[in-house]
């Protein structure tokens, strides 16, 4: 069976092939990366928020405040976390889950890692919703 990629994390995985190739991988800052690749998105005229703050609610409490790279959006939502590192570690795939919780609406992630020999990237499914706000109703 074929691992199934959405539309946009396959046009931002480009892009950041070719940030990649452009900006070489002789381990620039992030922010290099970064800022090439914002503007490769913004190029492409994806709708792109830099930074954008995420808070965590339960019950109409906030628990925790949560900052991606980045969220871009087209027909689905895709929260973007950068790396510059050896590798993928799985306390940089909770962080991208902890974003997608925190997102209020349906979304992807993924998590691109410019560090490595090549560049190399992960796709993250939002997972079901384990707190419900106060003010949804159950049926």
């Amino acid at each position: 069976m074929a691992l199934f990629t959405p539309p946009l994390t396959s046009l931002v995985v480009a892009l950041s092939a070719n940030v990649r190739n452009d900006v070489g991988c002789h381990h620039p800052p992030k922010s290099v990366y970064l800022n090439s690749l914002l503007n490769a998105m913004r190029a492409s005229r994806l709708l792109v928020y830099e930074h954008p703050l995420l808070i965590l609610h339960i019950n109409d409490k906030p628990i925790s405040e949560h900052s991606p790279d980045f969220i871009v959006r087209g027909q689905e939502t895709l929260i973007v976390n950068l790396l510059v590192s050896p590798e993928i570690t799985q306390a940089d795939v909770n962080c991208v889950q902890a974003c997608l919780d925190a997102h209020q609406r349906t979304a992807n992630g993924v998590l691109i890692n410019f560090g490595d020999q090549r560049l190399t990237w992960m796709n993250i499914a939002q997972r079901q919703r384990k707190y419900y706000s106060r003010n949804r109703s159950t049926v």
